[in-house]
C-alpha cells in the first residue's frame, strides 16, 4: 500500500482494494478474484481482516430475472418501468426499445453486465419475487445506480429488502461522480463518464422467506440497474 500522505492511510487504501479488486475481475474476466491479493498488496500474506474473493466466480448466486425479456413476467413490479439489458456492448440501432439500458450513454461500465434497468418517478417503487428461502441462507444483490439519469442527483441510492412479515434490511449504494459530455446527432443525447462496477450486498437471513420484496426509500425519482439477486448456493 502506498505510504505517502493523502486522503487515505495505507490501512484504509487495504480495506478499499480488497472490496473492489475481486469484483472488478469478476465483472470484467468472468472469474474469482481468487490469487490477485499479491499483485495488490505486493505482500507475501493477506493482511489480517482483508476478504479476498467477495463474490467467488464459481458461486454466483441465481439472477434476476433470468436470461431474457420472458423473464420479467416473474417480477411483480409497482411503480417500477423495467427493461432487460442483454450482456454486452449495444447501441439503441441494434437493440430497438432498450434506450433504458443506456449503454451508450455509460461509458465506462465494468464488463457491460446482464441488468434489469429499473426506473421510477415517485416514491415507494417496488419490485416483489417469490423465493424459496430458508432462515440461515445467505442472500445477495448486486446493482448500480445508473448516473446517466440525472435525477438521481448525488444520491445515495436507498433500498430496503422485505419480507412482508416484519423482517427487513436497508441498503445503501453510492451514485458515482460523473463528467456528462454532449453528443448531437445521435439517438442519445449525452456521454456520461464515471467509472461503474456494481456494488455488492450480502445478508444472512434471520428467518425464512418465501416472497421478496425491494423497494426503493430514495430518491423520489430515478434509476438503477439490477444485475443479479439470489440465493449464494455455497
Amino acid at each position: 500500500a502506498c505510504t505517502d500522505p493523502g486522503p487515505m492511510d495505507p490501512e484504509q487504501q487495504r480495506d478499499l482494494l480488497a472490496d473492489i479488486v475481486p469484483e472488478f475481475v469478476l465483472a470484467v474476466r468472468g472469474e474469482s478474484g481468487d490469487g490477485w491479493a499479491g499483485a495488490v498488496f505486493d505482500e507475501p500474506d493477506v493482511p489480517a481482516g482483508v476478504q479476498l474473493a467477495v463474490v467467488p466466480g464459481d458461486q454466483q448466486p441465481a439472477p434476476v430475472p433470468g436470461t431474457g425479456d420472458a423473464d420479467l413476467d416473474r417480477l411483480t413490479l409497482d411503480s417500477f418501468t423495467a427493461t432487460f439489458c442483454p450482456l454486452g456492448y449495444f447501441t439503441p440501432f441494434v437493440e430497438p426499445g432498450r434506450d433504458a439500458c443506456h449503454r451508450p450513454e455509460l461509458t465506462v461500465l465494468a464488463g457491460f453486465p446482464q441488468s434489469v434497468a429499473l426506473s421510477w418517478d415517485e416514491p415507494g417503487a417496488s419490485l416483489s419475487v417469490a423465493l424459496d428461502a430458508p432462515a440461515g441462507s445467505v442472500l445477495r444483490i448486486r446493482g448500480f445506480p445508473d448516473v446517466a439519469d440525472k435525477r438521481l442527483g448525488a444520491g445515495p441510492l436507498r433500498l430496503r429488502l422485505s419480507d412482508g412479515a416484519g423482517w427487513t434490511h436497508d441498503i445503501e449504494w453510492s451514485v458515482p461522480k460523473s463528467v456528462v459530455e454532449p453528443v448531437e446527432e445521435l439517438d442519445w443525447d449525452q456521454l456520461v463518464h464515471a467509472f461503474l462496477i456494481w456494488q455488492t450486498d450480502t445478508v444472512e437471513l434471520p428467518v425464512a422467506v418465501d416472497a421478496l420484496t425491494l423497494e426503493v426509500l430514495g430518491p423520489d425519482a430515478g434509476a438503477f440497474h439490477l444485475v443479479s439477486l439470489g440465493l449464494d448456493p455455497s
